[in-house]
């Protein structure tokens, strides 16, 4: 320093350090974004990593679900990383406002880089995180084939039906085939809405669900949330019945199938439905006997038999219905 120097710029740099941190989430909807009623989750371990991924600080989240790293060097570089708690799958992230949504990779967790300024409070590092929900039910047997459950008698399940799960959008999910009782499940589901559908198992018909009535094969699951077991989402079917038998000639008239007496060939079988519709004709064969076969259960059914020419009805209802007459004799 010389005679009369006046030497200035002789400056010395201080900082102040910052801070990062905000909330960890049970997102209940599965839409990312922080909404009303939806709280946090706590003793989630979060870490912060510098920009060469060494560890600065770990921590893990309240009984409120926040946490705060503090005194954090201003750097360039910076990222927090969640660790997925037990049970939960991490939502969908940055499909919003940074104040509000998730910031966690789904598969790693990790948020994206930041940088820290001096005295800067970086408050929106935040974690959305689900408990992935299920969708179950059953197909089960429609008695009577009107398409509406009836407690305690429709509980018989049907394997081998195939039910499908598709999304809001009716975007495919996913299929399954119903077990031996009947039930199926959709498991590891994010929230949102669904709704699945049913074929049938071999043979059977479709007759409603459960909750839609007649003639509905879909049933919808709306609003599913996190952790949800949503259950009774049932399809109902049938096994179509038959109707037959046997048209004799009744040698002693007593109304009764008797040893020795012989079937009628050729005689002409109506089925009529409970609004007297013909359902199926057919006539008898070689033996006397017929069959309506694939009928769909139903109340109101009966048979009507055109009398052969030269025949006449002997006398009904007088026995067994096994082995008498049930053809009113006009």
């Amino acid at each position: 320093l010389q005679s009369g120097d006046n030497d200035t710029g002789n400056d010395f740099l201080d900082t102040l350090p910052g801070s990062i941190g905000d909330y960890v989430w049970d997102d209940l909807d599965g839409d990312g974004i922080q909404d009303a009623g939806e709280v946090g989750v706590t003793n989630v371990t979060v870490t912060l990593y510098d920009s060469t991924t060494s560890v600065v600080d770990t921590t893990t989240s309240d009984a409120s679900g926040f946490y705060l790293f503090t005194n954090v060097a201003p750097d360039s570089g910076y990222f927090v990383n969640f660790t997925e708690p037990g049970g939960y799958t991490f939502t969908l992230p940055n499909v919003g406002s940074d104040v509000t949504d998730s910031d966690a990779d789904v598969t790693t967790g990790d948020a994206a880089p930041i940088t820290i300024l001096a005295a800067e409070v970086n408050t929106n590092q935040d974690a959305g995180v689900y408990i992935p929900a299920t969708i179950a039910g059953s197909v089960l047997l429609d008695i009577d084939g009107q398409g509406d459950f009836d407690a305690g008698i429709d509980t018989n399940g049907i394997a081998g039906a195939v039910v499908t799960l598709y999304d809001s959008a009716s975007n495919f999910v996913g299929a399954v085939t119903t077990a031996v009782d009947g039930a199926y499940a959709f498991t590891n589901l994010p929230p949102g809405d669904y709704f699945v559908t049913e074929d049938n198992a071999p043979g059977y018909d479709s007759t409603g669900d459960s909750d839609g009535g007649p003639n509905v094969d879909r049933v919808d699951v709306p609003d599913l949330q996190s952790g949800d077991n949503d259950t009774g989402n049932d399809f109902l079917d049938t096994l179509p019945g038959a109707i037959g038998d046997y048209v004799w000639d009744d040698l002693d008239g007593d109304g009764i199938q008797d040893a020795g007496e012989v079937g009628v060939t050729n005689v002409t079988v109506t089925l009529y439905d409970s609004t007297t519709s013909v359902v199926d004709t057919t006539t008898t064969d070689a033996s006397g006997f017929y069959l309506f076969t694939n009928v769909a259960p139903d109340s109101g059914y009966f048979v009507n038999f055109t009398e052969p020419g030269g025949y006449t009805f002997t006398l009904p209802n007088v026995g067994s219905d096994v082995t008498d007459s049930d053809a009113d004799v006009t």
